[in-house]
């Protein structure tokens, strides 16, 4: 099984201590699967995910698409 976690963000808020935790979980419970994250931007969010043993990879977003969401309000 792969499983890939994808973020528009590399900060670490609410919904990817989240993520972080199922991750953790998932890598407890099945060792056997895959499980990667894709982040729009570098951050803490990609060092805990590699703590896990989470394959990252930061692909940057648009300008334009990088302000949508609550994070493009600050």
């Amino acid at each position: 099984m792969k499983i890939l976690y994808l973020h528009t963000t590399g900060n670490l808020g609410g919904a990817e201590r989240i993520a972080l935790d199922v991750a953790a979980a998932v890598a407890a419970e099945r060792p056997g699967w895959r499980l990667a994250a894709v982040l729009g931007a570098d951050g803490p969010l990609r060092e805990a995910y590699e703590s896990l043993g989470v394959a990252c990879r930061v692909v940057p977003l648009p300008e334009a698409v990088a302000r949508l969401g609550d994070s493009g309000l600050r």
